[in-house]
């Protein structure tokens, strides 16, 4: 009797790693996208063309990509009952999220993957929070129009959160917070946006974990003096086509022994004698850009420099 309980176990858990049979997950297709069962939809008209293949599949470890549809508004709760570990958006139209953004999946959901979705001028975000999200460990929010990225976002968490992806949203203005909550962050991208000025309190203090940091292609002109306070961690920094303008050593000075690759490409960095402290130490493995104009150091790429450059 044991045996046949352990065989019907063993069966149950096959099928349910499978992908469910084509009537449940119509108008949708399902497939292995690297082993995990997906369903995907595709050009739907409204978020209730796909409500039946959600519900048919409750019971099933099933993960859903949604992509050129247009949804409206999402229910809070629509995938509830089920345990996805990702969700994948792309190139839809949504108004909103609900007041709680995929509720039901607080202690299963791993990564969300929102794509060409998020527009200010019509997708509701003052309510678009992830805190809740307990087991979310990758979130990628790319090629969207937010415009603020407020303290909201990310208030309480979640704190399992390892990799943020938050690349090309034309973000102007960020929370002083707004991602304080995040204590676990590794990875942090905030490439290609429109930010002109940073804070320390926006990450953790100290942030543990975080060992890249990418910020390229912004407006960012100076960095505060306690920029880089509280990364025991800290490895890579990429702040590549931006408008800096110095490398000061009380901003700096406090990471720079532990860096392994800093990119500095294409901002205007000023080589005179306030860079000598970089120069009487090892660099980073890694360690580029070049020296603007202003003297007669002026495209010299900063690796190649050396300390008798500032006699």
């Amino acid at each position: 009797m044991l045996r046949l309980v352990q065989i019907l176990l063993i069966a149950a858990t096959a099928f349910a790693d499978d992908c469910p049979p084509t009537d449940k997950v119509l108008p949708c297709s399902c497939n292995q996208d690297r082993g995990i069962p997906t369903v995907n939809c595709e050009g739907v008209n409204s978020i209730t063309e796909i409500e039946p293949a959600v519900k048919n599949t409750v019971g099933f470890n099933v993960s859903f990509a949604i992509v050129r549809s247009h949804l409206g508004d999402i229910p809070s709760d629509f995938f509830r009952g089920h345990t996805s570990v990702k969700l994948h958006f792309e190139q839809c139209v949504v108004r909103s999220f609900g007041d709680t953004p995929f509720r039901g999946l607080e202690n299963s959901l791993e990564t969300l993957n929102i794509y060409k979705v998020l527009d200010r001028s019509h997708t509701k975000l003052d309510k678009f929070r992830l805190s809740h999200l307990q087991k979310l460990k990758y979130v990628s929010l790319s090629e969207n129009d937010i415009g603020e990225l407020g303290n909201h976002w990310f208030e309480g968490g979640p704190a399992s959160l390892e990799q943020l992806n938050l690349v090309s949203n034309k973000i102007e203005k960020v929370g002083d917070k707004v991602l304080a909550s995040l204590v676990n962050l590794q990875q942090l991208y905030i490439n290609t946006n429109r930010i002109k000025t940073v804070a320390r309190s926006m990450l953790p203090n100290p942030s543990k974990h975080l060992w890249l940091l990418e910020a390229k292609l912004n407006h960012i002109e100076e960095l505060p003096t306690d920029a880089f306070e509280g990364y025991p961690n800290l490895k890579i920094v990429n702040l590549s086509q931006n408008k800096l303008k110095s490398i000061p050593e009380n901003v700096w000075g406090k990471v720079w022994n532990q860096l392994h690759a800093v990119y500095l490409d294409a901002n205007n960095i000023v080589c005179d004698e306030n860079l000598k402290w970089i120069y009487k130490q090892q660099l980073p493995r890694e360690f580029t850009g070049k020296c603007g104009p202003g003297n007669n150091l002026q495209n010299r790429d900063l690796n190649s420099l050396k300390l008798e450059d500032f006699q």
